[in-house]
């Protein structure tokens, strides 16, 4: 079903980069190096959120979609983790906890509606048996 607990946390999940790219008064501050490799990540994100939201009726496409999501949102919390510990500039410190809060974000609801999936994909199993 398409209004499902999971859904919600998908779209959240997809939400959170956008609403990091236009409220992020610091995206100009971002190395010019960095910044496109951590908007393609946010972006693929973006993308395989709204994708995954589609496969409701395939719960198991959904949860290896999900999975993808969160591995690929691994690399730009290890980017801003990388950047945190080694960088000495103190100019970009509310830049990283933003990026790190928004990544982490992610990450956390994909996880809850990977939950919430397989919590669903058990119920329809053990309903199956009792068939």
């Amino acid at each position: 079903m398409l209004f499902r607990i999971q859904t919600l946390y998908i779209v959240f999940a997809s939400i959170v980069p956008i609403i990091w790219f236009f409220s992020n008064p610091s995206v100009s501050l971002l190395d010019p190096l960095r910044l496109p490799s951590f908007l393609f990540f946010l972006l693929v994100s973006f993308l395989l959120s709204i994708i995954s939201v589609f496969f409701y009726k395939k719960r198991l496409n959904q949860i290896k979609l999900i999975k993808i999501n969160i591995l690929l949102n691994i690399f730009p919390l290890g980017m801003e983790l990388c950047d945190a510990f080694f960088s000495y500039r103190d100019y970009e410190t509310y830049n990283r906890i933003y990026s790190l809060i928004t990544v982490v974000s992610i990450i956390v609801l994909l996880l809850l509606a990977n939950w919430a999936i397989n919590r669903d994909e058990q119920l329809v199993k053990s309903i199956d048996r009792l068939r």
